[in-house]
C-alpha cells in the first residue's frame, strides 16, 4: 500500500483524486495542508503549495505537481528536480497516471515488486 499526500487548495479536485486512488484498495490517501516529509510515498500538490515551499522536496521524483500554465513555475519545478507535472486543466485521469508513475519510481527505488491493482 502506497501513501499519497494530496496538498491542494481545490477541494473538489483533491476529493475526486482521493476517491480514484482509494477505489483500488492499494493507496492510503492523506489530505494535508502542507508537505509532511516524515511520510513516505507520493505527493500531489498544486502550484500554490509548491510555490510556498521554502526548500525543494527531499524526493522530487515522488512529487506530482498539478500546475498552472506559468513559465516561471515550470522553471522552478524543473530546477527542483520534479519529474511529473500535470496541467490543472487536463483530465484528472492524467494526474492519476502521473501518481502511478511516481509510485512505480518509488517502488523501484526501494526494490519492491509492483503488481497492478485489481479491477474495480
Amino acid at each position: 500500500m502506497t501513501t499519497v499526500q494530496i496538498i491542494m487548495a481545490d477541494s473538489r479536485y483533491a476529493s475526486e483524486l482521493g476517491r480514484l486512488l482509494l477505489r483500488d484498495g492499494q493507496h492510503r490517501v492523506l489530505h494535508l495542508d502542507a508537505l509532511d516529509e516524515a511520510e513516505s510515498g507520493v505527493v500531489v500538490m498544486d502550484s500554490h503549495h509548491f510555490q510556498d515551499l521554502s526548500l525543494p522536496p527531499c524526493h522530487p521524483d515522488q512529487v506530482v505537481l498539478v500546475a498552472d500554465h506559468q513559465e516561471a513555475l515550470l522553471t522552478k519545478a524543473w530546477e527542483a528536480g520534479l519529474r511529473s507535472v500535470v496541467y490543472a486543466d487536463e483530465p484528472i485521469q492524467t494526474t492519476l497516471l502521473a501518481v502511478i508513475a511516481a509510485e512505480l519510481r518509488l517502488l523501484k527505488s526501494v526494490g519492491l515488486p509492483w503488481a497492478p491493482p485489481a479491477p474495480a
